[in-house]
């Protein structure tokens, strides 16, 4: 009663029965990379990179070093990058040990003005 299952891979359909059709990749050697400049400086091609001057060196602050203990409560808010900076270049500016004391001052000063 139970038949036989068909083989999926018959001796006349198996694909891997004759190999002969498979070679080896052809490995090409890369281009010389001076070469290839002076080629591009002999045609006129300019490059895409700039160069000018380096770009100025950006003051890098680790927002880590700020922090205090004692802290329980997050406050999330989604900024910019640009926002973020100029935040933590008043925090150093105005000596600030933490974002807290920064927004502390920021809350007092427009409290003042109110």
């Amino acid at each position: 009663m139970t038949r036989e299952r068909p083989k999926t891979f018959a001796p006349a359909a198996d694909p891997l029965s004759n190999l002969a059709d498979f070679q080896p990749k052809i490995v090409r050697a890369k281009p010389d990379l001076k070469e290839a400049e002076k080629v591009a400086a002999e045609s006129g091609f300019t490059a895409r990179q700039g160069q000018g001057a380096p770009a100025p060196e950006k003051k890098v602050i680790d927002a880590r070093s700020l922090r205090k203990t004692a802290r329980t409560t997050q406050l999330n808010i989604s900024v910019s990058p640009g926002t973020k900076e100029k935040f933590w270049d008043y925090a150093m500016a105005q000596d600030c040990e933490t974002g807290e004391d920064a927004l502390l001052m920021l809350l007092d000063r427009v409290k003042s003005v109110l």
